[in-house]
């Protein structure tokens, strides 16, 4: 039974997480084309702006 609870609490987290991932990859797509962002590769400028903005969340700055 223990088991059965762990994996539906990491399913959620794993959800939770996906969805957070989701929206911070549309607002950097946003953020892309209202930069005009020059010289950096899109996926690079993404996965760049992610991290940064998760990192944000995670420890409130």
């Amino acid at each position: 039974m223990e088991k059965v609870r762990v994996q539906t609490v990491n399913e959620g987290v794993v959800e939770s997480l996906k969805g957070i991932n989701d929206r911070l990859v549309r607002e950097a797509i946003k953020e892309w084309d209202r930069q005009e962002v020059s010289g950096v590769y899109f996926c690079d400028f993404v996965n760049g702006y992610v991290k940064q903005k998760f990192w944000e969340m995670v420890h409130g700055n």
